[in-house]
């Protein structure tokens, strides 16, 4: 493996980085970012492009951070080898402890895989970034801890260097498209394209529907190579629901000449289920649509990848429950529909009493099981898709929006009273509770913070009166609801 020094990386490549990347935040970057963050306990997990002259992110938890002169960067310091930069107390470490970023930022810890690419099928590789973290307090960092940076950061080489290979493909694919036009569609030139931008190419002749395949997009169908197919036939391997996005592209981009780039689901003809990437534009004779030529790749792996990142970024690991980033996220698309609709949804959140006690008297493996326990109730079945989350520690929320829920809220927080009380398995003489602050909403302009705020008033009031009770506050007034007995108005609004 022949690598580059970061010197010469400055001088021929950092301009030629950034073009293919690009600045855009991107999904997959941002999930990599904020699983590493959460995976290590970080406020900051980043994604860091190093230029001749600054440094930027791909990806970043605090979007905040935009950039930095390169005399500053950290992460620059990680192309002197392959191996992980870990600088556990950065005002310890003489190449850091003037830094800005220190001495000004109070930053502290800092660990960073170092991302080396190539930048082109022949080209060296070289470094152009880094995954990275950051703390403001210092830190140790184990061996394990090392082992899992080491696997984030490969899996962030692979991303970088597909989103850099997808970048060159796309312009391989661009040039090969004008090749097409010039020569008339000359098959070896097509090809010769194909094999360098390593896709697919198919074109479709709209006089007579008839598709023409390249051998790879036959190996990605799994057909034989040299079956004729029809436009019908070969949209056929797509669920009904992608069927549906990727022929009205086909149809717009016949109308109205527009090019489309679409990733779908897909099945081969020997039934695999695939994630693909399909991209089309229209092939002019003079002046005239005549076909539609595009390319073709299998980006399965990929999006899997993508998709696991993203999941456990969004998943609380230990319950299963969304995680408090998700519900952040959700808040707003699952309660507008209902609210525009008229009907009113509810917004609980819930702390476990004498949580603290049972990790200090049994330890921490009975905390995690009363977790989970209190995730399982507030996840059954009868509860009609509520939206759970884990916010941290013993607090909880639930999200109602089901009508029938709604409109008899005091009985189902009564349910909930009674279903989280929970004992450890082998001790019943021991048990947790739930205290509950619930509120109703009703305004469509209502955000996250004012309902949660509101939500929380009602748990501290439920609190001062008794653990293991809720009050509900509706229309201005609370509602005290103790487990053990019928609802009760603790308060009127004037």
């Amino acid at each position: 493996m022949t690598v580059s020094n970061p010197t010469a990386f400055c001088a021929s490549h950092a301009q030629a980085v950034a073009e293919l990347l690009g600045e855009t935040r991107q999904a997959q970057f941002d999930g990599l970012a904020g699983a590493t963050a959460t995976m290590f306990g970080c406020p900051i997990g980043a994604i860091s492009v190093v230029e001749c002259d600054r440094q930027w992110f791909k990806a970043v938890t605090d979007p905040s951070i935009c950039e930095m002169p390169v005399e500053q960067s950290i992460c620059r310091h990680a192309f002197d080898g392959t191996d992980l930069l870990v600088v556990e107390d950065l005002t310890k470490d003489a190449r850091f402890s003037a830094n800005p970023l220190v001495t000004d930022g109070g930053m502290r810890f800092y660990a960073g895989r170092p991302i080396w690419v190539r930048i082109g099928q022949d080209s060296d590789l070289v470094p152009i970034g880094a995954l990275c973290m950051v703390d403001f307090v210092p830190r140790s960092f184990s061996a394990q801890e090392r082992q899992t940076l080491e696997q984030l950061g490969l899996a962030a080489q692979s991303l970088v260097q597909a989103a850099i290979d997808a970048a060159l493909a796309e312009r391989s694919a661009e040039r090969l498209t004008e090749l097409l036009a010039e020569q008339q569609r000359s098959h070896r030139q097509l090809r010769q394209g194909e094999k360098i931008a390593g896709f697919g190419t198919w074109r479709l002749c709209l006089a007579d529907n008839r598709v023409e395949w390249s051998d790879q997009v036959y190996a990605i169908h799994e057909v034989p190579k040299g079956q004729e197919e029809m436009l019908e036939d070969a949209l056929s391997f797509y669920p009904p629901s992608d069927r549906a996005i990727l022929s009205a592209a086909v149809d717009q981009a016949i109308a109205t000449g527009r090019p489309y780039d679409l990733e779908v689901d897909f099945i081969t003809a020997c039934g695999r289920q695939r994630r693909v990437r399909a991209m089309g534009e229209v092939e002019l004779d003079q002046g005239r649509t005549v076909a539609l030529i595009g390319v073709f790749q299998d980006v399965t792996e990929r999006y899997r990848l993508e998709q696991a990142l993203i999941h456990k970024a969004n998943t609380d690991e230990l319950t299963g429950l969304a995680s408090r980033r998700r519900f952040n996220e959700s808040f707003d698309a699952k309660t507008y529909a209902p609210l525009a609709s008229g009907s009113d949804v509810a917004l609980l959140l819930i702390d476990l009493d004498r949580f603290k006690e049972a990790n200090d008297r049994f330890g921490h493996a009975v905390g995690d099981e009363l977790l989970v326990k209190t995730a399982q109730v507030l996840s059954a079945p009868w509860l009609n898709d509520s939206f759970a989350a884990r916010l941290g520690g013993d607090e909880f929320v639930l999200l109602i929006t089901d009508p029938a829920l709604v409109a008899d809220l005091e009985t189902v927080i009564q349910r909930l009273l009674d279903q989280l009380r929970l004992s450890p398995s082998g001790d019943s003489t021991f048990m947790v509770s739930g205290t509950i602050g619930a509120v109703r909403l009703r305004d469509t302009m209502i955000d996250r913070e004012r309902a949660t705020h509101m939500a929380d008033q009602s748990l501290y009031k439920a609190k001062e009166r008794r653990r293991g009770s809720a009050v509900l506050s509706d229309r201005g007034r609370d509602i005290w609801l103790p487990r053990e007995a019928a609802t009760e108005s603790v308060s009127q609004a004037a």
